[in-house]
């Protein structure tokens, strides 16, 4: 499938399925072409019709940023460390699609999904930091008032939240992954 070392949607987005960027060999500069296809958002009814796509392209996203923090930061690197972590704020929750399509102020879901995206952007934050500012001067600071109003304030005003109470999936897990995005990222 990525014998050519390059990503198509439909590639990404088949069955659900995420192909691993990682065990695949594929690295920076055959991935950079590829970016505006893992930096574009689906529609909100086809999010809605078929979650397991959105999950597949969200997951794929995050994979890829995970690949662009291990190499140096040059440019063109931190160029693309920039589009996808704005790719990341910019999703309408962080929540697993299978959960909720949409953040809930009201009600938020902290669940594995959302610990795992603060530890990639506070590991972002703590390996790329200020260069981020080279990308644009406001993209440190917009990553940290996200994780602050997607993370930790949910945290903060509902201690009804069941991974506190020990309850739902993985609670221990999202505990201790919250904890390293605070310490990173504050």
């Amino acid at each position: 499938m990525f014998s050519d070392h390059r990503l198509t949607i439909e590639d990404l987005l088949r069955n659900g399925k995420v192909p691993s960027p990682i065990q695949d060999g594929i690295t920076p500069p055959s991935f950079t072409g590829n970016l505006r296809t893992l930096t574009a958002q689906l529609p909100l009814s086809e999010r809605i019709a078929r979650p397991e796509r959105y999950e597949a392209l969200r997951d794929a996203r995050r994979n890829a940023l995970e690949i662009f923090l291990k190499h140096p930061l040059d440019s063109g690197t931190l160029a693309a460390i920039g589009d996808l972590v704005m790719a990341i704020l910019e999703e309408p929750t962080w929540v697993s699609p299978m959960h909720s399509l949409m953040d809930d102020d009201a009600s938020p879901i902290i669940d594995f999904e959302v610990a795992e995206t603060a530890v990639l952007l506070g590991w972002t934050l703590r390996i790329a930091g200020d260069s981020l500012k080279t990308v644009h001067p406001q993209l440190t600071r917009r990553t940290v008032l996200e994780l602050r109003s997607r993370v930790f304030k949910p945290i903060l005003q509902h201690a009804r939240l069941p991974f506190i109470k020990g309850k739902g999936s993985a609670p221990i897990a999202i505990c201790v992954d919250l904890v390293l995005p605070a310490m990173l990222a504050e």
